[in-house]
């Protein structure tokens, strides 16, 4: 399952990514319950491109996912257990001292990150 920037930079990003729950759904009469992409990606693989995007509240909910490899949909009263593999991508800017950046960064951390830099195509 491949989520890019364009989902995580929308004001439903956390809906998409974790879902909302069939019951959450009934008492708050906020529409249909929604399998969210990250429970979607059970059992595979969870590619995240430019997590940049992603603002501190969101990004807070990825560390925990990674840390306790359980979803909590939205309204759900129970976490679910998952089994994925997470990549995530991130383009560092021209001037970026990208090994800094990525050591102040809890989700490269939680994830054990390997940094593989690609040079720009003109190189």
């Amino acid at each position: 399952m491949t989520v890019d920037a364009g989902v995580l930079a929308h004001e439903d990003a956390e809906l998409l990514l974790f879902g909302r729950d069939p019951a959450a759904a009934g008492r708050e009469g906020a529409g249909l319950s929604r399998t969210g992409l990250i429970e979607r990606a059970n059992g595979g693989t969870l590619f995240i491109d430019e997590i940049a995007a992603a603002d501190a509240v969101l990004t807070a909910r990825l560390v925990s996912l990674v840390e306790s490899r359980q979803v909590l949909p939205i309204g759900a009263a129970t976490p679910r257990r998952l089994n994925l593999r997470i990549i995530i991508a991130r383009l560092d800017g021209e001037g970026t001292d990208a090994a800094a950046a990525s050591l102040r960064d809890p989700l490269w951390h939680r994830l054990g990150a390997v940094q593989i830099a690609f040079p720009p195509l003109a190189q």
